[in-house]
């Protein structure tokens, strides 16, 4: 009877992606640092660090808590064709894929046909021209684990020759988090 108790209380726990929880309060963390944003913390360390990150940006409300984590991945030297960049973004596609099934491709190519060359790859996705992600929701018919609405990956340009992929976790408080910081900031004196 215990192991089952044991085993139900296990299934029912809401994931915490690199060991950051929802719902956890701004005074969880010893070392936030607060950014130019209200509700809007940098964090360099996390319990559980991926070495494919090094920055996470967390969005805090006062009463709902954490409700999403952007991980900002460490830059990758990478060929103008951006093959580098790309095998470090689908790596991580194909980890979340193996966790949440299938995920929606939301990327766009380029509409003008000079953009589409491979060589073109990195210049179209600095300007723009080009997205390189994917979303895993239960909107796109993604399993998601209980407390998670979203998870986007995307590959971001810092130059031709630099990028670096980014990861977003969205929580089933975000919707609720982001009305109370909205209403926070439109409290605040002017």
């Amino acid at each position: 009877m215990l192991f089952l108790v044991c085993c139900l209380a296990l299934a029912q726990e809401k994931p915490a992606p690199f060991g950051l929880k929802e719902g956890a309060r701004a005074t969880d963390f010893t070392n936030l640092d607060p950014s130019v944003r209200r509700g809007f913390f940098s964090l360099n360390t996390v319990p559980k660090p991926d070495p494919v990150f090094q920055l996470y940006i967390l969005e805090i409300g006062p009463t709902t808590g954490l409700c999403s984590i952007k991980a900002i991945g460490k830059r990758v030297d990478t060929s103008v064709t951006g093959t580098e960049l790309q095998a470090v973004v689908n790596h991580i596609q194909m980890e979340l894929t193996e966790a949440y099934g299938s995920g929606r491709d939301t990327g766009r190519q380029p509409a003008e046909d000079g953009w589409k060359r491979d060589s073109e790859w990195m210049r179209s996705l600095c300007i723009g021209e080009r997205i390189y992600s994917f979303e895993w929701s239960a909107r796109s018919g993604s399993k998601m684990k209980p407390g998670i609405t979203s998870i986007v990956l995307s590959a971001n340009a810092c130059s031709q020759s630099q990028g670096y992929a980014v990861l977003e976790y969205t929580f089933d408080n975000f919707d609720s988090c982001e009305r109370e910081l909205a209403r926070e900031e439109a409290s605040k004196p002017r």
